[in-house]
């Protein structure tokens, strides 16, 4: 997911890597709120051009959901993942690449 791609996202961003934020719900209420702001952006270079997105909106699952135990937190489960449709319902993905075995770490970088 590109970050900073409106001034409302380059400020969210940059307080979500520079300050310390004690609940996991509401670091993912901020990053989906960055999804909702860019994906108007993300449809529009879709149409002209194509884009490419790493993870999509899997990182929000990944990290949130299951990283940070929303469920345990007394988060609805049907409810988190309906706010995330609502911002990618009109954004598919045509092709989804899944690689199911892990990368090997690389001593030279």
């Amino acid at each position: 997911m590109p970050s900073g791609l409106t001034g409302v996202t380059e400020q969210i961003y940059a307080l979500t890597e520079t300050t310390e934020i004690t609940s996991a719900l509401a670091r993912q209420f901020l990053h989906l709120a960055c999804h909702a702001e860019n994906i108007t952006a993300l449809s529009e270079a879709r149409r002209e051009r194509g884009i490419v997105l790493d993870r999509w909106w899997w990182s929000t699952v990944a990290y949130g959901w299951y990283g940070a135990n929303l469920r345990d937190l007394g988060v609805d489960e049907q409810a988190f993942f309906g706010l995330i449709k609502s911002v990618w319902v009109d954004l598919p993905a045509d092709l989804i690449f899944l690689f199911a075995s892990p990368f090997e770490d690389d001593e030279k970088s």
